[in-house]
């Protein structure tokens, strides 16, 4: 019999901010957000998503949310001596935090260790783009801790459930595969990928659609007011409706 398990991931507040407030339409250099014909913030284009920011703050920098413009430098320059395309790949959050620790090596989990000597080894960082470095320590800003909540107790029964399902065994079809593993389904938000981490965004009066580079998933966010779908019903992406809050599209997923 084949086993399956389905989990929800529900992204209680998506925000994209469009690119400035309302009270400050042009920046000191004299640029000004473009804006489409019904007068909204114009998102439309190419954009990459490449930052080194790790999604929660690391445990090191708690009481810090921001770093010095001479810590990020100092970041950015230890990443570039030590990923400078001999090392193992590092994907997710181990850039930042191989920075910060001031790393002189690095191996990444699948690499073949007294720990785990069946590993396969990875390929090297040179096959994955350059990250950038700002003075956030986090990329979630609320709550201040730049942590994610403490799962509720169903979040943690239904965590033990999945992870009970995933547990190593030789898979009875296609259906007990990963997505990631038949390149099928993308992940919202799509943070710390090193490579195929590119958005285009396509924009209209009642819509607004994210094409992602990796797997080519397109989110399609409707803007009219439309109801969510049944509970019944659930999508890789889950089901996403948006509107405007003066020049922010909030996303609700």
């Amino acid at each position: 019999m084949t086993n399956r398990f389905l989990a929800r991931f529900v992204v209680v507040a998506f925000l994209v901010t469009a690119a400035a407030p309302a009270a400050a339409q042009s920046s000191d250099d004299g640029w000004t957000v473009p804006r489409t014909a019904d007068g909204h913030p114009d998102l439309q284009g190419v954009w990459a998503s490449d930052s080194a920011t790790p999604l929660e703050r690391p445990d090191e920098l708690a009481d810090t949310p921001f770093l010095t413009d001479e810590q990020v430098a100092t970041l950015a320059e230890r990443a570039a001596e030590l990923f400078n395309g001999e090392t193992d790949a590092a994907f997710g959050e181990s850039v930042f935090r191989a920075a910060l620790a001031d790393r002189t090596d690095y191996q990444s989990g699948d690499g073949v260790t007294e720990e785990n000597p069946q590993g396969t080894g990875n390929y090297n960082h040179f096959w994955l783009i350059d990250r950038w470095f700002d003075n956030r320590t986090s990329l979630i800003e609320d709550p201040p801790n730049g942590r994610i909540p403490e799962m509720t107790e169903d979040g943690k029964r239904r965590a033990e459930a999945r992870a009970a399902v995933e547990r190593p065994r030789f898979p009875a079809g296609p259906e007990d595969l990963g997505a990631g593993l038949r390149c099928s389904g993308g992940r919202v938000p799509m943070t710390g990928r090193g490579y195929n981490s590119n958005y285009q965004i396509v924009q209209s009066a009642d819509s607004v659609a994210i094409l992602m580079e990796m797997m080519h998933e397109t989110r399609i966010i409707p803007l009219d007011e439309r109801p969510h779908l049944p509970a019944a019903v659930r999508k890789d992406l889950g089901d996403s409706r948006g509107h405007w809050d003066g020049d922010t599209l909030v996303v609700e997923t």
